[in-house]
């Protein structure tokens, strides 16, 4: 996993520069500047050995997808240079975006586990959402019990409800087997503990959770990000093919913002 090849500091320096240093190295091969004064460049940056590697990498490609920048005119080297920034500007961006999906996930299992260890919690709820996988949608909003529940209550009103209530089922049955409620990556709900006096009474379905869709708004936040990169881009190397990659981005950024 490439998560656990950064620590705290480097995942939030990935975040911040991701542009910075696809612009450093794109500018820097326009003006023929040697690798290593782009090294130093990124080396105030992060000193990170990780995301220098990647950047290094990066570099390089770009180089011999550029090929013998002599032979090219001073139009066709522009040209390619950008198209050749732009899809490692992509690929950065793919990274950003696996490297967020491995912590949200970490973070959520290792929440899970956390609190099911917890010798308080006997109940927890689902949250719900408002456009749940298929395959999900029967299991959100709903009540679950700790399989270790008897371990932890001699309370007989308990040991009664969730034997009385034949359709309860476990965390440890939805989460660590079909469906993967919560466990499953890409999905977005959580449980969290409820008090079995809450649950004695009735008044659970008042601490579920009710969560908007929010896809639309991120994805409009990455375009939004592509078009802010793409119009530096096009002022270092103006180009026509900048021009069309600008417009058709910013009008993604409109679908998806008027949907939101």
């Amino acid at each position: 996993m490439i998560l656990s090849k950064l620590n705290a500091r480097s995942k939030w320096v990935l975040f911040s520069i991701e542009n910075r240093c696809a612009a450093i190295v794109a500018s820097g091969i326009a003006r023929f500047v040697p690798k290593f004064i782009v090294m130093r460049q990124l080396k105030k940056e992060t000193n990170e050995p990780f995301l220098l590697a990647q950047f290094t990498k990066m570099y390089d490609r770009m180089l011999k997808k550029i090929g013998n920048r002599l032979k090219m005119s001073k139009k066709e080297r522009i040209e390619k240079v950008y198209s050749t920034a732009r899809d490692e500007f992509d690929e950065i961006e793919h990274l950003k975006n696996q490297i967020w999906r491995e912590k949200d996930q970490k973070d959520k299992l290792d929440g899970l586990k956390d609190e099911l260890d917890d010798e308080k919690n006997i109940f927890f709820v689902c949250s719900r959402h408002q456009n749940p996988a298929k395959d999900h949608a029967e299991y959100q909003g709903k009540l679950y019990y700790s399989e270790k529940w008897a371990e932890r209550t001699k309370d007989e009103h308990i040991a009664r409800y969730i034997k009385s209530h034949r359709g309860l089922k476990s965390v440890e049955e939805v989460c660590y087997n079909t469906p993967y409620l919560v466990t499953r990556p890409n999905c977005k709900h959580t449980l969290k503990p409820v008090r079995a006096s809450t649950v004695l009474s009735g008044e659970w379905k008042d601490e579920v959770d009710y969560v908007k869709d929010v896809s639309r708004n991120l994805t409009y936040e990455k375009y939004y990000e592509r078009a802010k990169f793409l119009t530096e881009m096009n002022k270092r190397l103006p180009n026509k093919e900048a021009a069309r990659d600008i417009a058709r981005t910013r009008a993604l950024m409109r679908k998806h913002k008027n949907k939101k």
